[in-house]
């Protein structure tokens, strides 16, 4: 999915997403195709089940994101 159709899906959540495609452009990381991982009731529940992820999958890009408009 992109960020468009993610946003549509799950309005005003917090989400733990998973980039399954990514490219760098000069210092940023442009997700080009993600998936959500989970829902989160809150943005510190989204960031305590991001860095569990993060440290089972220290090289996977898993992002913690929500209410972004």
């Amino acid at each position: 999915m992109r960020w468009p159709e993610i946003r549509a899906t799950y309005p005003d959540q917090w989400l733990v997403i998973v980039a399954l495609e990514a490219h760098t452009e000069g210092d940023r990381r442009v997700l080009d195709r993600i998936s959500v991982g989970e829902t989160c009731a809150d943005g510190p529940a989204a960031m305590q089940r991001y860095r569990q992820l993060h440290q089972e999958y220290p090289y996977g890009t898993i992002f913690a994101s929500g209410l972004i408009l």
